[in-house]
């Protein structure tokens, strides 16, 4: 995998503190998804270190000389990988910049995905790896449009929700992997009112190493003035079209998920809801069973775009399965310390259906790593239960 195509993922997976597309790519265009978010949030960050991606699927990747893709208008500058580096190099603070890779207008997958830039940053006190997104949003942009509103759940610090003057909707979110350092992850994600999107996402360190208690080398109002600046008009002007309408996707209702996966649950497990509201598509549990506690984060949607190829392409093939009715599914396991020798925190599984329809299982110890008891065995579900609860049939129709 070319190397801008590993960091443009690896920055995504980190920064699933952020939404994606498909529940955020797990769901474009769905509400809200709690405390879903926050638990995928601590796995994500525990992922970085680890060099694994946790479930980032569909992340865009660059593809340099890709076809495809509109043509700037006559009179215009053509929206080019190199006019996307040359941007972002004028709007970052003094520093210096490395391995920058730019994909523009029609060099990047899926098609109706906007131009990229992924590049290291050095303010001279550290490296940090950032990555630079475009895309437009179907219109209406309101309460239902993923990543316009801060998730139930979130912690002060973890997310702070501001509307522009103009009506542009800015989301930070940040993440430490560990009480009482710095920050790890962040994202700035700036959503206008015309339907223009820009995220920004920044993984404290060098690539290839795991990340350090060094903070991230950019401050959050240098990089909310990189996503919200005039500089990026060019790029809107030329991309045109939503990457995905306002209805790619159903969210199943939240009562509806968690009846699902009770029903579905071993014998000698019961799951309790928490309190709060689900937006469609997302619902929690706490399990219990062989005398232990889990949480798990569930979110199901229907009418994928995604095809099996690319939803299996990013993960190892000891990582995947396909049960006989043609289901994909993809799991992970995620540990505290980048050696390996930490104990599990997470449990991920996401399936595949083969009708369009996708469900995802999120079981997490409970607790917040180094506080955890590094101890094996505290999942209530094994991997192959939660293989068969996320591939089972009675998701669909």
């Amino acid at each position: 995998m070319p190397y801008e195509d590993d960091l443009a993922n690896a920055l995504r997976g980190a920064a699933e503190l952020a939404p994606r597309p498909h529940l955020a790519a797990f769901a474009a265009g769905a509400a809200a998804r709690g405390r879903v978010i926050r638990r995928r949030r601590r796995a994500a960050v525990l992922a970085v270190s680890t060099g694994m991606v946790l479930l980032a699927l569909t992340a865009a990747a660059v593809l340099p000389g890709g076809g495809g893709g509109g043509v700037a208008p006559a009179g215009e500058q053509p929206i080019t990988g190199a006019f996307m580096e040359r941007t972002v190099r004028t709007l970052l603070p003094p520093g210096t910049v490395s391995d920058a890779h730019g994909a523009g207008l029609g060099e990047v997958q899926p098609p109706q995905a906007g131009p990229q830039v992924v590049f290291v940053f050095d303010d001279g006190h550290g490296p940090t790896r950032l990555s630079l997104t475009t895309e437009r949003v179907a219109l209406p942009v309101d309460a239902s449009t993923e990543g316009t509103e801060c998730m139930t759940g979130d912690q002060p610090g973890e997310c702070e929700r501001t509307v522009r003057p103009d009506g542009t909707i800015v989301l930070v979110q940040s993440a430490t992997g560990r009480p009482g350092s710095a920050d790890r992850t962040r994202t700035v994600l700036a959503t206008g009112p015309d339907g223009r999107r820009i995220r920004l996402d920044a993984v404290a360190g060098a690539p290839g190493q795991t990340a350090t208690a060094t903070d991230i080398s950019i401050t959050v109002p240098q990089m909310v003035a990189i996503v919200t600046s005039g500089d990026w008009d060019p790029v809107f002007g030329a991309l045109v079209a939503p990457k995905y309408p306002k209805t790619a996707f159903s969210g199943l209702p939240a009562a509806r998920i968690a009846e699902t996966a009770v029903a579905l649950l071993p014998q000698g497990v019961t799951a309790t809801v928490p309190e709060g509201r689900f937006g469609d598509g997302q619902s929690d549990l706490t399990l219990a069973g062989r005398d232990r506690q889990a949480h798990l984060g569930l979110t199901a949607q229907r009418g994928a775009v995604i095809t099996r190829e690319a939803f299996e392409s990013s993960v190892d093939p000891n990582s995947r399965v396909r049960t006989a009715d043609g289901t994909s599914v993809v799991r992970r396991e995620v540990q505290a310390d980048s050696d390996e020798n930490g104990p599990v925190l997470s449990w991920a599984v996401e399936a595949l259906h083969p009708d369009g329809t996708r469900v995802s299982a999120v079981q997490t110890a409970p607790g917040v790593w180094p506080d955890v008891p590094p101890l094996p065995g505290r999942e209530v579900l094994t991997m192959d239960q939660l293989v068969t609860l996320t591939a089972s049939p009675t998701w669909r129709g």
